[in-house]
């Protein structure tokens, strides 16, 4: 049962879609050096795979925000593949922009329609910043990324996308969890491929599918499930420490700092549930209006 609901699904259907696609990227690259970047495509393929494994082809048009993000994840590895071929300092800031705001606007419209003119503005321009800066802070930590970046470098950027799903799982929503869990997986087997096949793991535009993903999710599981706004600012953090500078141990270790506290915080809220025996029906109520949502 668990294999089947969680392992297959979350962990081996995504794993073997990324490793497929950094296997074409290596033999097109052979062919034609640097035309193909296969991180970004790689990751978006784990997640993309991994959504209809767990929940079936999404509609069109998209019903719920997990099904929006889906096509948004599609969108992102594109924008970084146009990105990658471009090469221009305005078209990475462009992308960036225009993905945050298609994120907000596609993944916000229920809070958008009850929200007034004043504070959807405030919410909308606070948001945009925040999941500007996240498609920054990815970006700059890739693009530091070379053929000789350390194994502990790796192990930490995996483990900030793992540490997410964990966060998010316990934070009342296992398929938010299951979609990050196979964004850590791609990130885990680009990662091993690049060592392999000794070719740089990650490329210009790969870092637009990782932020699309994250920033999605972290939208999703704060207005729709049960992510609170002091854990879902800590992983922002997380994030944000990736392009800390210096070679120091310290220096690379100091994303998983927040992303701990993270997790402790939404361990504690899970075990600071109060079971209410008679609150039946209306928990069953939140639950089926959380899944609709979502």
């Amino acid at each position: 049962m668990l294999f089947r609901s969680l392992i297959l699904p979350g962990v081996l259907i995504p794993s073997a879609f990324a490793l497929a696609v950094v296997l074409i990227a290596a033999w097109v690259g052979k062919r034609r050096p640097g035309a193909f970047s296969g991180a970004g495509p790689a990751i978006a393929a784990a997640f993309l795979a991994a959504f209809v494994a767990a929940t079936g082809w999404p509609r069109w048009p998209p019903v719920g925000s997990s099904q929006k993000l889906f096509y948004v994840v599609a969108a992102a590895a594109l924008a970084g593949l146009a990105a990658a071929a471009l090469r221009r300092r305005f078209a990475d800031w462009l992308a960036r922009g225009a993905l945050t705001a298609l994120l907000l606007v596609f993944l916000l419209q229920p809070r958008l329609d009850a929200w007034s003119g004043g504070r959807a503005a405030l919410w909308l321009a606070g948001l945009f910043v925040a999941g500007v800066a996240v498609f920054w802070a990815w970006g700059t930590s890739l693009a530091a990324t070379s053929d000789g970046d350390s194994l502990f470098s790796a192990a930490v950027r995996a483990a900030v996308v793992g540490g997410s799903a964990v966060v998010l799982g316990l934070s009342e929503s296992a398929l938010l969890a299951q979609l990050a869990g196979a964004a850590a997986c791609g990130v885990v087997v680009v990662e091993l491929a690049g060592r392999a096949l000794k070719r740089r793991a990650w490329q210009h535009g790969d870092d637009l599918v990782v932020s699309a993903v994250l920033v999605g999710l972290l939208l999703i599981g704060h207005f729709y499930a049960g992510l609170k706004p002091s854990t879902a600012a800590l992983l922002v953090l997380a994030y944000l420490l990736l392009t800390l500078p210096g070679d120091l141990w310290w220096h690379r270790l100091a994303p998983l700092l927040p992303l701990a506290v993270a997790v402790g915080l939404a361990v504690a809220a899970v075990l600071a549930k109060e079971k209410d025996p008679y609150d039946y029906y209306s928990s069953v109520s939140s639950h089926e209006s959380v899944v609709v949502t979502l």
